[in-house]
């Protein structure tokens, strides 16, 4: 399949929290989404960036939910349904007794940025680099724009009958709809240039979607 359509848009405006759904929004090479993943929580301890790829240690992330206010500054829901705005001087303290242990919320990857990731083999804690695939300056744990196809999360159904699989495991910024195809559509599309029809770069929900 070659054309298909964006059914969903969503932006995370910090790392490894729930995000948010969006109509439309600006794409800039290396930096993708507009203020997506502009904000992480860093481990105060380890310097590492907290990831959701640790669950164990970070999951009570999971449920919370940041809303972009401006591009410098994201409101985030917790757990208990209180807010706290990033500017608001108690912001680490919260964090930090959200999850723990003491942690900082930063719009500024540390140098040599790595994200805390858990090792299944080894059953221990590791420093993956960060944006290996993304702009410099960036918090995405490989590349700036993250995609999933609804024949995919079709096919994980099929083969994981006993999981959730579901959209938000994956936290994508776009979700593809592809009709009725339940396969790894996305194998195919290795190399090659996903665009909007009419060759404009693909940034609105439910914009037909080719791969050239």
């Amino acid at each position: 399949m070659d054309t298909a359509t964006v059914a969903e848009l969503w932006r995370y405006p910090v790392k490894s929290m729930a995000g948010e759904s969006i109509g439309a929004a600006r794409v800039a090479p290396g930096i993708g989404l507009e203020g997506d993943r502009g904000f992480a929580i860093v481990d105060v301890e380890t310097g590492h960036v907290a990831s959701a790829k640790h669950p164990r240690r970070w999951a009570t992330l999971l449920q919370c939910r940041a809303t972009l206010r401006t591009p410098g500054q994201v409101d985030i829901g917790l757990p208990d349904g209180t807010r706290v705005d990033s500017v608001h001087p108690d912001v680490d303290a919260r964090l930090s007794a959200l999850v723990g242990r003491p942690v900082r919320l930063s719009s500024t990857p540390p140098a040599q940025a790595t994200f805390d990731e858990y090792d299944v083999v080894r059953g221990a804690s590791r420093g993956a680099p960060l944006a290996l695939g993304a702009g410099a300056g960036t918090f995405f744990d490989f590349a700036p724009i993250h995609l999933v196809t609804t024949a995919t999360l079709r096919r994980l159904r099929e083969l994981l009958p006993g999981s959730q699989v579901e959209r938000v495991r994956f936290r994508p910024n776009l979700v593809i709809d592809t009709g009725d195809a339940s396969e790894f559509l996305e194998n195919a599309w290795n190399g090659r240039l996903i665009a909007r029809s009419g060759g404009r770069s693909c940034c609105t929900s439910s914009s037909p979607v080719r791969a050239a």
